[in-house]
């Protein structure tokens, strides 16, 4: 008698799982009928359009969230993509973009950089900054600059930067947002900067016209 009750207790649990299995995980209300967009969506909208268009009417246990995330992280502007599944038919997708950390102009055209100095997108593509822009004749020369920024970083003068460019091998120019330009080199130590900035602020303070200063050599000239 055991056996026999054992042997349809087994059947039962067989027809359940078979059941939930073949009809109710693939009824109606699993199809997805929802997908939701969060943060930077817009730097990936077109792209988007087509996965989104993929997803609609799909079963939800189908969709691979790993891999569309790594799908949308291929993108350079994409810093980090996040695709959640919510019972029973719903995606939310979350985009967050990169983040300018400079500007550079080359070859007519302003591109964004990342943390990193990695070039990831058009300027347009992002609300603009307050940032420098490196102008710049190669790519070689984005380490340069940026290392002269690095020099000022966290300085009152930082946030006065409007551009930088290289004039010549003896010559990094700076170019202030009042139109003053700071004439550096890659040699000057980042303590000649703290000096400049206590100098610049002390002549503007007294109304003094500035032209240029210039602090590559031992003293700093100044017209």
């Amino acid at each position: 008698m055991k056996n026999i009750f054992g042997f349809f207790f087994i059947c039962l649990i067989f027809t359940t799982f078979t059941y939930v299995d073949n009809f109710f995980l693939k009824s109606d209300i699993f199809f997805l009928d929802e997908i939701s967009l969060e943060g930077d969506i817009g730097i990936v909208s077109k792209e988007l359009e087509g996965e989104v268009a993929l997803l609609k009417g799909r079963l939800i246990w189908d969709v691979d969230t790993d891999k569309l995330e790594e799908i949308l992280e291929e993108d350079v502007r994409v810093e980090e993509a996040t695709v959640r599944k919510q019972i029973p038919n719903k995606v939310t997708i979350r985009i967050k973009g990169k983040k300018p950390h400079f500007y550079i102009l080359y070859s007519g055209k302003i591109y964004s950089l990342d943390e990193g100095k990695k070039v990831f997108s058009y300027l347009e593509e992002f609300p603009m900054k307050d940032y420098p822009i490196l102008s710049i004749k190669d790519m070689e020369e984005i380490e340069e600059l940026t290392e002269i920024l690095e020099r000022i970083n966290g300085k009152q003068l930082e946030g006065l930067v409007s551009q930088l460019y290289v004039e010549d091998e003896n010559c990094i120019k700076m170019v202030l947002l009042d139109g003053t330009v700071i004439k550096t080199k890659q040699e000057v130590p980042e303590e000649k900067y703290s000096l400049l900035e206590r100098l610049y602020l002390k002549l503007k303070s007294g109304g003094d016209p500035l032209e240029y200063i210039d602090i590559r050599f031992r003293d700093y000239i100044v017209k």
